[in-house]
């Protein structure tokens, strides 16, 4: 049986003398390093919380925070109600906006002349990825156009110059009834990835005819003609996303209607859109401030870094999709803001890994070099361990 070693008394000894000893670190060695070791945990533990607690900042005077605390209360309170007046003001009630009207206005519409025709035009689901823009015409004939019951009394012919979709012409015969005409304009101007500052460019050309009665010119026999209507329209616009205007100018053919639409974003969608890559840029730079302060200024990572670099990185790709209008990636906005902030916080946030696998190899070799038992026998025993007494 192995013998226990005692004192000189012949007691056992207390405490750590009956633990096992390691070749070549004294127990009390051992012990005094566990103990600085969990004390210095401890002390980096509160020196990554203290900074979170209180920022490193005092407590304001009252005198000085109650002004600032009344305003604060004001605005929370008198915020929401500002913007709902300036949305009321602002938001049309109807379910269009008006873009123009050309003609006398009557009881709030177009005065209609007997010999004329009245179009309402409304332009609704632009397709800004392929550059269309869809129009609905409504025709609405005069007095002498049109029978007691609304049917017509003579052929018209419906013209759609600016129809890229190949239905130009819409013929409704005498003794039926108008029904609304749908034709597809080509946008210009600009493209979907220029989003939020792309305007478009909308070119809209409407003819109306009607059939001559015979004795009224008609030059060949058997053979139909058709003579120019004055129109006088109305168009309106449908377009959640974006801002419609229009002029008319006068073409080279008589009574057509030729008019040119402007398509913008409304500023509330640019303000916003700006301020989300604004608050893009800024969750990128404090990311890589973080890591700046770790990796070149030898400070300590926060124990809060990790949860905030996920948040940010999870964060970033719904804000880039929560935009109205729905941008395609590739957008001015994406190279402006978004690929530039995810990207740097990815670097930081692997620069951080990158380093903290480092330090914590390097850690682990120290440790074991200082518990490596000494190569050379203690001089004074003449042996490689510790000898139990006889």
């Amino acid at each position: 049986m192995a013998n226990t070693p005692t004192t000189g008394d012949g007691t056992d000894p207390p405490g750590d003398a009956t633990r096992p000893v390691r070749r070549g670190v004294s127990s009390a060695r051992w012990t005094r390093r566990g103990r600085d070791g969990a004390l210095a945990g401890r002390n980096r533990i509160r020196r990554q919380v203290e900074p979170i607690t209180n920022l490193g900042l005092r407590r304001w005077p009252d005198k000085q925070t109650r002004p600032i605390r009344n305003l604060l209360i004001l605005v929370v309170l008198l915020g929401p109600l500002l913007g709902l007046a300036i949305a009321v003001t602002s938001i049309p009630a109807g379910p269009t906006d008006q873009v123009l009207s050309s003609g006398p206005t009557e009881d709030g519409g177009v005065k209609i002349g007997r010999n004329e025709v009245g179009a309402s035009v409304t332009l609704l689901n632009p397709d800004l990825a392929r550059g269309e823009l869809t129009a609905r015409v409504v025709i609405q004939p005069g007095s002498d156009l049109i029978a007691g019951d609304l049917t017509l009394t003579r052929t018209i012919r419906v013209n759609v110059l600016s129809d890229v979709a190949g239905r130009i012409q819409t013929v409704f015969d005498a003794g039926s009834r108008v029904e609304p005409v749908t034709a597809t304009l080509q946008l210009s101007g600009s493209r979907l990835t220029r989003y939020p500052v792309d305007n478009y460019l909308v070119n809209f050309k409407l003819l109306v005819q009607r059939e001559i009665d015979p004795g009224e010119g008609q030059a060949i026999p058997d053979q139909p003609e058709f003579e120019n209507v004055p129109i006088v329209a109305t168009v309106q616009s449908s377009l959640s996303d974006l801002r419609a205007s229009g002029t008319t100018h006068p073409g080279n053919e008589s009574n057509v209607l030729n008019a040119d639409f402007d398509l913008e974003r409304p500023r509330s969608v640019v303000v916003f859109a700006v301020a989300l890559m604004g608050l893009a840029w800024l969750l990128a730079l404090g990311c890589v401030a973080l890591a700046w302060g770790v990796l070149v200024q030898a400070r300590e990572i926060p124990v809060w870094s990790w949860g905030f670099y996920a948040g940010v990185l999870f964060a970033l790709p719904q804000l880039r999709n929560g935009l109205p209008g729905s941008p395609p990636f590739g957008s001015i906005i994406d190279w402006a803001a978004y690929y530039w902030a995810l990207g740097l916080v990815g670097v930081s946030l692997l620069a951080l890994i990158l380093a903290g696998n480092v330090a914590i190899r390097s850690v682990r070799t120290d440790s074991d070099a200082e518990l490596e038992p000494d190569s050379d026998p203690d001089p004074d025993r003449g042996d490689s361990g510790p000898q139990s007494p006889a």
